[in-house]
Formats: structure tokens, sequence, C-alpha cells
């Protein structure tokens, strides 16, 4: 419930802290862009990232204890102070007395909010932690080169995304590539990802693996029954991801029925990068440069 009111203050603090100090980024390419930051050592990584948070209580009970000893005449502001900051602790010794109404009414809020702070306080070192981990393990995937291990682990996460898609044995694209490290950075899963694979099957009327202007100009041309008849052997075929030439022109047999978009080869989720130029391969490829 702080967290709206809370949240914008921390974000700005953070954003101070950050320009203030820096972080190391790493441009891979050399085209001027950061691609990833070099996660800080984690006493000044979790200083950061908690410090907006303990200011910002700090604050609030500061302020606290300036309306309590305007309420209360006996209180001198040391004793408002140690009586917010028990409370904020929630460890509430009851050594101070409230006499009047108005400070009673206002200890029951202040106790709601320094509780809610508090809340949000730990919650914050659980995702600070969990973030932390997070950037640990991309940094990691991004430094590693390729060998035999890796390669082997991004054929693994291809043939569990597409256990029946026949390939070329031209490896994998570059699509291919970046999905497989988001599921081995766990920023997505398998049951994210294939519905979206199963969806595209659908879409793809002419079973090509491609989507294009042939699959849309066809699906405006055919009727609904034709389409679905389509979509239900085409989807025959997408289950084992190949079919014989001759398979796939008998897809469309009813009488009166259009003739298919031409057929080509499945290539992958994308086709691969052209190879670039000798003169024009950067000689800094492969290796990272801090910006």
């Amino acid at each position: 419930a702080i967290s709206p009111i809370s949240g914008p203050l921390q974000r700005s603090l953070q954003n101070w802290l950050e320009k203030m100090f820096p972080a190391d980024k790493i441009d891979i390419d050399g085209d001027g862009q950061t691609d990833y930051v070099i996660p800080r050592p984690p006493a000044t990584y979790y200083l950061k990232q908690l410090f907006p948070s303990f200011i910002i209580n700090c604050i609030i009970q500061l302020m606290s204890a300036g309306i309590f000893i305007a309420i209360e005449d006996n209180w001198g502001y040391g004793d408002a102070v140690y009586h917010c900051l028990v409370t904020a602790t929630t460890v509430g010794y009851g050594d101070q007395t409230i006499e009047t109404q108005t400070g009673r009414l206002w200890a029951s809020l202040h106790m709601a909010l320094s509780v809610c702070l508090l809340g949000e306080m730990i919650s914050r070192i659980g995702d600070a932690r969990a973030e932390r981990a997070a950037e640990l393990a991309r940094v990691d995937q991004l430094r590693r080169r390729l060998d035999k291990n890796l390669l082997t682990d991004l054929f693994e996460r291809v043939h569990e995304l597409r256990p029946h898609f026949e390939r070329d044995g031209r490896g994998l694209t570059e699509l291919e590539f970046v999905v497989c490290m988001m599921l081995e950075l766990n920023l997505v899963d398998m049951d994210q990802l294939r519905p979206f694979v199963k969806h595209f099957r659908e879409i793809d009327v002419n079973g090509d693996g491609r989507l294009n202007q042939e699959d849309l100009d066809f699906t405006k041309k055919v009727s609904a029954a034709q389409l679905e008849e389509l979509r239900e052997k085409v989807g025959e075929s997408t289950r084992r991801l190949s079919l014989p030439s001759a398979s796939r022109s008998k897809s469309m047999s009813p009488s009166g029925a259009l003739p298919r978009p031409p057929m080509r080869p499945q290539q992958g989720l994308a086709p691969s990068r052209p190879a670039a130029p000798p003169h024009a391969a950067p000689a800094h490829y492969g290796l990272p440069r801090v910006i």
C-alpha cells in the first residue's frame, strides 16, 4: 500500500546514487550503446538498493516525532524519537505513555505507517538479492565463450522447444540462440514460449516456417471452412514440422479450392545473419569494451 507513495522517491534517490557512483558499463560490439552493466560488490550494491528506503524510514520517523511533541505536552523530542523507533521496529516496550486522545489516534496511524514502511524495506532486501543473482547469471552467460558444453545446452533447449523439427544441419540461427539464452537465464520459461510456437504454426497457413505476405494474401482469398481445413492438415505436418512436398501439394483437395502459395524449405526460426565482407569485420568483435 505504501509502494505507490515511496516508490517514486526511492527510484529518484537510486538514480541520483547511480549518477554519483556509476557502474562499469560494457559495450560488446563497440556501437556506443551499453549492452550490460557489471554488478557492484555486495556491500556497494546493497547499500545503493537499501539506502533510499532507509532514508525514507528515518525521515518519516523524525517527522512523526515532531507531530508527537506537538500533541503530547510532556514529551521531549528525544522521547518522541525513541517512541517512534520502538514502534517502527515493532518492539513496543510500552514505557512511553500517550495521554491525549489525539495522541492515541496519531499513534494508531503512525503504527500502521511504520509497519508498512518496515515491511517494504524488508521486501526490498529480498528483491535486491534476487535482482543481483539474476544480473550475475546474465553477465556470466554473456561472458561465456562458445564451447562444446554451451553448444550442447543450446541444442537441448532447441530440441525441447521444437522436438520434431527437421534441421538443415547448419546449426542455430541468431534468433534461436537468443531464445535459448533467455531460457537458460530463466527470463522466460518453456510454458510461456510453447503457446506462441503453436500459434505460429496455426497462422503459418502454407506450412513453410515463415510468416509473410503470401500467408496474408492466401488467408484473405480462402473461405473460413477452407482455411480451417488447411490449418488442420498443416497442423498434422507441423507436429512433425516437416512434410514431403508431395504431401503438402494435396493439402487442399476439395473441388474449387484455391491453389496454395509456393512452398519454401524450412530454415529455422530466422535466417542466419549474412556474413560480413572481410574488410568490414570489426577487430574488436567478441571483446567487450568498458564505456
